[in-house]
């Protein structure tokens, strides 16, 4: 299966929304034992099973575990890795967490850089 992954390691961007959207879908068809799948959120690093709701919810706000581009533990069998080749890779997946969690849920923070 050739798709673009690069989105997983964007931060503030609908195409995480909507890259996480698609990889809940895949999952769940391919890898799903009785409606849960392993997290493979930055806490959980697959090792935890959880419903759909929870795990959209640990990507939107941890982000996937380093790395997991090839999704193996969720049903996926072949894999071409054609990330090298995208530029929208970011080296810190909570670079900018306080205005994804801003864009999400519409609230500003009090806190003042110093």
């Amino acid at each position: 299966m050739e798709m673009d992954r690069s989105w997983m390691y964007c931060s503030r961007s609908n195409i995480v929304f909507k890259g996480v959207k698609n990889f809940l879908n895949f999952a769940f068809n391919n890898g799903s034992s009785s409606g849960m799948i392993l997290c493979p959120c930055r806490h959980c690093g697959n090792g935890i099973c959880r419903t759909r709701d929870d795990v959209e919810a640990h990507l939107l706000w941890r982000g996937f575990k380093p790395g997991y581009y090839h999704w193996t533990t969720h049903g996926e069998t072949s894999f071409k890795n054609d990330i090298g080749s995208h530029s929208l890779i970011a080296n810190d997946v909570n670079d900018d967490m306080e205005g994804l969690l801003n864009d999400a849920f519409r609230f500003e923070s009090n806190t003042t850089d110093e």
